[in-house]
């Protein structure tokens, strides 16, 4: 997510070590070091204006000493499209029946357990 690669982050400090010139005192860029970024988005914020989304990318640029290439050949997304489907809402009469019965189930299924570990413990207690 290299939008990301802005102000005092840290990729940004490493960028800035690896493509800065303390004696003029500017970027230049490096011939030994090549850092592939990517991102799905150019800018880290949302911009108000075009000129506002042309700063952040520039400046994201600048930091990279990138260029952006965009992806070619591809075909454009077509928008998603929705069916919509109609439930029927359950009335809170059945809802609370259905827990009752669950519950039901569910206390038949342990107690028979706990019965028998109590009666086992129980029982050896007694002995």
């Amino acid at each position: 997510e290299c939008h990301h690669v802005s102000g005092e982050s840290g990729i940004a400090d490493i960028m800035l070590r690896l493509h800065y010139n303390p004696v003029k005192n500017e970027r230049k860029r490096s011939l030994m070091t090549r850092v592939l970024g990517l991102t799905a988005t150019l800018t880290s914020k949302k911009a108000e204006t075009r000129a506002d989304f042309v700063r952040e990318r520039q400046d994201l640029v600048d930091a990279m000493q990138a260029s952006v290439d965009i992806c070619e050949g591809l075909a454009p997304r077509k928008p998603p499209t929705f069916k919509r489907i109609d439930v029927d809402v359950p009335t809170t009469e059945d809802v609370n029946t259905f827990a009752a019965e669950m519950c039901d189930d569910i206390w038949g299924k342990i107690l028979p357990m706990v019965e028998k570990q109590t009666s086992s413990t129980l029982f050896k207690r007694l002995t």
